[in-house]
């Protein structure tokens, strides 16, 4: 099956309000506008490299692209989304008992239990296994790198092939508390935290965000995600991309509420930058300035080495250097 895509701003806007008017098209207001984003410290972000692409996360695309679907609809027994389920917590396990438990060794080192799901769903979406988590980073501008990677810039007749996008996520907004509050407190048995993925699958909200920095969740288990500054969100629903979880979810608080445009109650959540594609080699120095690079993002520790060796001569040579006093002729 065809991942389904947006195949215009028109299309997009119906579920980030404005979509279809707030183009970006300027360097110098973009950079201006995430500046004053980042001082307030209230969003995480994303970055896409095409506009026109939905938030699936990696095992939503693995489910629909293979037709995994076709085996629960022929299932009587097991439900659609309890099959779903099942297919991540495999994965899971999977990864549990890889190579004689080399994973589970190396949390146990780390203080990190081996029935903690949600630290394997992170090593997992480190190293390109399927997970149902997307990765946010709290920097607008390490989201931006990663939005501009791979990009394709052969021009469109289609406008909105020819922007790609930035998400940002409000973390004041009073939905985030509650449903963290409640994703916690459905984890706690007995005064500890289960987390194994039979019980964060039974978690009736859709999403949670899940800090790396937070000790409970213990996800920190791979270097790159300190110089990302990642937050991961997750998102259980089998078929439908974020975007669609957060108009579906205000939809619901509009029929039971009666807020007049759910869609402009979830911008307040979630908005959208959208970037025309022209703008990539500006960014690129704006980042450069900023020292975020690919060597920064992904750090080499091959290099230390080299690097380490280098230094400690220079060192070596400075010492010697200094205390070389040429005697003065009588």
């Amino acid at each position: 099956m065809k991942i389904l895509e947006y195949v215009s701003f028109e299309e997009k806007s119906k579920v980030y309000a404005h979509a279809d008017l707030g183009l970006k098209i300027n360097t110098h207001l973009l950079i201006e506008d995430l500046e004053k984003s980042a001082l307030s410290g209230h969003y995480i972000y994303r970055g896409v490299s095409e506009a026109k692409f939905k938030m699936y996360n990696s095992a939503q695309r693995y489910w629909l692209e293979n037709e995994l679907y076709y085996q629960s609809l022929m299932n009587d027994q097991v439900g659609y989304q309890d099959c779903y389920n099942s297919f991540i917590d495999s994965m899971i396990n999977t990864a549990r008992c890889w190579n004689g438990g080399t994973i589970a060794e190396l949390f146990s080192k780390m203080g990190i239990s081996s029935e903690n799901s949600l630290a394997y769903l992170s090593f997992m979406q480190h190293y390109g296994i399927p997970s149902p988590l997307l990765d946010f980073s709290f920097d607008p501008f390490i989201a931006l790198f990663f939005a501009i990677q791979n990009v394709s810039l052969s021009a469109s007749s289609k406008q909105i092939e020819n922007y790609f996008s930035l998400y940002c996520i409000n973390t004041e907004n009073p939905m985030v508390g509650i449903w963290k509050e409640h994703f916690n407190s459905n984890m706690l048995v007995e005064n500890k935290f289960d987390f194994s993925y039979s019980k964060i699958a039974s978690n009736i909200l859709p999403l949670v965000i899940i800090p790396s920095d937070d000790s409970i969740y213990q996800t920190t288990n791979n270097v790159n995600i300190i110089n990302q500054k990642g937050v991961f969100v997750y998102n259980n629903h089998a078929t439908q991309p974020l975007g669609e979880v957060f108009f579906d979810f205000f939809n619901a608080l509009n029929d039971v509420y009666g807020f007049q445009n759910s869609t402009e109650n979830g911008e307040l959540f979630c908005m959208c930058y959208n970037i025309h594609k022209s703008l990539i080699p500006e960014i690129v120095e704006v980042l450069n300035s900023k020292g975020i690079t690919h060597a920064r993002m992904f750090p080499d520790f091959y290099q230390i080495k080299d690097f380490a060796c280098y230094e400690a001569t220079r060192h070596i040579i400075k010492i010697k250097n200094s205390a070389y006093r040429p005697q003065s002729k009588q």
